[in-house]
């Protein structure tokens, strides 16, 4: 789902989002609905601080839930606005 708080950024929330990594060599699936802040421009950002997923499989090495921060830079399509549908 995408919103617009603002001309020409927006927020991406992406709903169950899963997530597979390996933490001190095990396998652990995490899963969560974090929101993405858009920033439009010519190299486009989607960035998320904090975002909590939880622990859906795994051992017990695995942690039950971490903080997602991440920032992209998009290339393409450039420039990348976030608009509405005109009338």
């Amino acid at each position: 789902e995408v919103d617009r708080p603002e001309a020409g950024g927006g927020r991406l929330t992406i709903a169950a989002m899963k997530l597979s990594v390996t933490f001190a060599g095990n396998p652990c699936v995490y899963q969560g609905s974090p929101t993405l802040m858009i920033t439009g421009a010519a190299e486009a950002e989607l960035a998320v601080t904090g975002a909590t997923l939880s622990k859906q499989a795994g051992g017990f090495l695995c942690p039950n839930s971490f903080a997602l921060t991440a920032t992209y830079r998009l290339s393409a399509p450039a420039p990348l606005y976030v608009s509405w549908p005109s009338g």
